[in-house]
Order: structure tokens, then sequence, then C-alpha cells
């Protein structure tokens, strides 16, 4: 069976990078699958950007919404796909990556995974990224939502995102699925870039702190487990303040 496959992108104000993340998709060497834009109501060129492409966005609205999460689950409703991803208006799918998740495509399979291009454009540092296949409290975890697809029965099954979750509804949906019973596979292929610098990469500030603490708290987190995150967040400040972050890259590079 080759899988229908939807592609969102969310979008505000994002004249300067959505070119690039279009192109990345309706340049796939699969024919199987739609595109989905949901802007937020930009008020730079992003929406003359879009239209530009004419029906080569399979669909697009331009409204404000409640945030990132409100976004994507904007996005989930307008898809028809069997499969969904998200691909944000900074980053990118890789050539052959919708083929490459079709070719894994098998019943039974609620979540596909495979690995990131993570680049820092100012230094064109680069370095790839493998996902985590398993979550936990630990702060460890490497949740890739680039380079995630998950079906349309899956989110059906086990639900949408949190919408109280402004920076980290990735890592909440990919926990509480695990938690579900949701099935994963690991696709070994490159499948996505990741511009660093976006907001979902920003500093681990007290707000983020905090939401990923009521992640943790509404997935079953103990006090133990929230007393280990907090030390995993200092452990992590020190070390970013040793190492700038093109050698932390060229860890993850090592490793």
């Amino acid at each position: 069976m080759r899988p229908k496959i939807s592609i969102i992108t969310i979008t505000f104000n994002s004249e300067k990078t959505l070119h690039r993340a279009i192109d990345s998709v309706i340049s796939q060497d699969y024919s199987e699958f739609e595109y989905i834009i949901v802007d937020g109501g930009s008020k730079d060129s992003t929406v003359e950007i879009i239209k530009s492409y004419g029906e080569q966005i399979t669909k697009w609205v331009s409204e404000p919404d409640n945030g990132i999460s409100n976004a994507f689950n904007k996005g989930i409703a307008m898809a028809t796909g069997d499969i969904i991803g998200i691909i944000n208006s900074d980053d990118g799918l890789e050539p052959g990556a919708l083929s490459a998740v079709a070719s894994a495509y098998e019943e039974g399979i609620d979540v596909y995974r495979g690995k990131v291009l993570l680049w820092k454009e100012d230094s064109d540092t680069k370095a790839i990224e493998t996902p985590s296949m398993h979550f936990d409290f630990s702060g460890f975890n490497k949740i890739s939502h680039q380079s995630t697809f998950v079906t349309k029965s899956a989110y059906e099954c086990y639900g949408h995102f949190d919408e109280l979750c402004k920076y980290v509804m990735d890592y909440d949906l990919l926990l509480r699925y695990e938690r579900a019973g949701a099935k994963f596979k690991y696709i070994d292929e490159v499948l996505a870039f990741y511009s660093l610098g976006g907001l979902t990469f920003t500093k681990m500030t007290k707000t983020r702190i905090d939401e990923i603490k009521y992640v943790i708290h509404k997935n079953g987190g103990t006090k133990k487990d929230l007393i280990r995150y907090d030390v995993f967040v200092r452990c992590k400040e020190i070390f970013k303040r040793i190492f700038p972050k093109e050698v932390r890259m060229k860890i993850r590079n090592a490793n």
C-alpha cells in the first residue's frame, strides 16, 4: 500500500525562511502527499509567498490562533492522509524523506521516527540527531519533532497536542502515546533538517522548565522525578556555560 502523507507547516511572519521549507516539501520524489499550511495571521509577506505556490499548496488558512499547539491541531483536523508530518517554517524535509516514510509504512504502527540534521546556520555547524524510541522524565529524551510522522488514526485514538503547552507539546505527545501503548518504528534515515535558534530551541527559561514539570506531573511523574529533573537542568546549564554550541554539536556527532 502507498500511504497518503499529509505535511503540515505552521507559520507566523515567516517570510525569511518559508520558501526553503515549502521547496523542501514540494520537491519530494513521492507523489501521494498533500501539503497544508496553517498561518497565524502574519503581517509580513508570508501570505503572498503561500499564494505564489498556487495549487502546489493543497490547503492553507491564515487567521489568529492560540499558540503552536493550537496551530498544530488545526492542521491535523484539515489533514486527510494516512500519516501526518509537521515541518515548521524554519525547518525542512531532506530529499527522499517521504519515500522513506512510505517504504516503512505498515499496519499497526502509530509513530515513525527518523534522524534529524541539526544545523546552526550562522557557523554552518551540523550534527545528526538520532531520535529516542522510549521516553522518560530524565530530560535526556531526543524529541526529533521534525522527523516524526504520526498516523491519523493515532491522533484519533490517543489525542492531539495539549494546547496548554507552548514549548514542549511534542515531548508531552510522545510520552503520552508511549504510556498509552502506541507502537513506534525507527527509520534509519535523515528525514528532516532543524534550523537551531527557533522557538522550540530556546534556552531553559523558567517558563519552559515549569512546562516540562507540568508534563512530567500529568504523565504520572513523582516528586522524585521532579527533583531528578531539577538536577538535570542544573547540570545542563553548567555544561552549556563550559562548552559553546559548536562544541556541543561536535560531541553529538561523536556519539
